[in-house]
């Protein structure tokens, strides 16, 4: 955690986008920053939004595996994460294929949105 990013979210910015933090780190690292961003001179008292990148899983056959990409949303929910950017997304330019893929990769999604809503 670093004193003069806190600054900069304290002076500049309105939330935070995470950077190579584990799931298993992440409750921690946010409770700390928001720390120091109030430290750092500005209250942040309410929504203090924070990004987190996760990788898309793949099946063995190199298919994208959304239920275990999906599977750390409610750790990452109860951490404090607001925001999710999916990286390594695996698609084709087939329309017919990549309107499947898209339509399973919501329902998953959906899925472990509402696990994490339950405290899952």
């Amino acid at each position: 955690m670093n004193q003069n990013v806190a600054r900069r979210i304290a002076r500049f910015g309105s939330g935070w986008i995470t950077w190579d933090i584990g799931h298993e780190d992440m409750a921690e690292s946010i409770a700390k920053m928001r720390s120091l961003v109030v430290e750092a001179g500005v209250g942040h008292d309410g929504a203090f939004p924070v990004q987190v990148g996760i990788f898309a899983e793949h099946h063995a056959d190199g298919r994208n595996d959304f239920s275990k990409t999906f599977a750390c949303l409610p750790q990452l929910a109860e951490a404090g994460v607001t925001d999710v950017i999916l990286y390594r997304l695996r698609t084709t330019l087939n329309k017919d294929e990549t309107a499947q893929m898209t339509a399973e990769m919501v329902a998953e999604f959906r899925s472990a949105a509402a696990g994490a809503r339950r405290g899952a």
